[in-house]
């Protein structure tokens, strides 16, 4: 195998071909060759920074052709070119006729567009409180909420009060979520 070497080389220049390493060394004048490790070596200078490369075309996206709970439910022969999602961990694989490739996760699409704002919604607490003597207590609390699509609130609280008398009894109170 031979090399062309630069016809004015500076020191430190190398040339590779094959599995082959020239190393110029000016104060000699020589070309020192090696082969080239087959084991890593002591790591080099990181590199300048590249230049950003040009916006690419849109995608023409993913057919996911199935969705799967887990990497073990994962079919053993799928059609090449298949696009599978393991629900568990929301990963991607794709399928060459081979073997399966992680695309990653987690799979997310594009931000949907906003909601229209919903109804008022109402949460009503009725409060039995008996008290000596059969004083029967109901306390109605209703809360609206209503939440619009920038997040602000409306918030109203209504509170009513029925007291009766009915005889010399005590019990507990009781509370009714509805």
């Amino acid at each position: 195998m031979s090399f062309q070497f630069p016809a004015n080389p500076a020191d430190g220049d190398i040339v590779v071909r094959g599995n082959l390493l020239a190393t110029y060394k000016e104060e000699t004048n020589t070309w020192t060759v090696g082969e080239i490790p087959t084991y890593p070596g002591v790591p080099g200078p990181v590199g300048p920074q590249g230049i950003q490369g040009i916006q690419g075309n849109p995608g023409s996206g993913v057919n996911v052709t199935a969705i799967v709970d887990t990497f073990d439910d994962l079919p053993l022969d799928p059609d090449t070119g298949s696009f599978i999602v393991v629900a568990d961990t929301n990963t991607l694989y794709y399928w060459d006729g081979f073997k399966y490739y992680d695309l990653g996760s987690p799979i997310q699409g594009p931000q949907g567009i906003q909601g229209e704002t919903g109804d008022t919604g109402h949460l009503v607490l009725m409060v039995l409180t008996v008290e000596a003597g059969l004083v029967l207590r109901l306390t109605v609390i209703t809360v609206s909420i209503r939440l619009s699509f920038n997040l602000m609130m409306d918030l109203s609280l209504q509170l009513t009060t029925l007291r009766v008398v009915v005889g010399n009894l005590s019990m507990p109170q009781l509370m009714f979520l509805v």
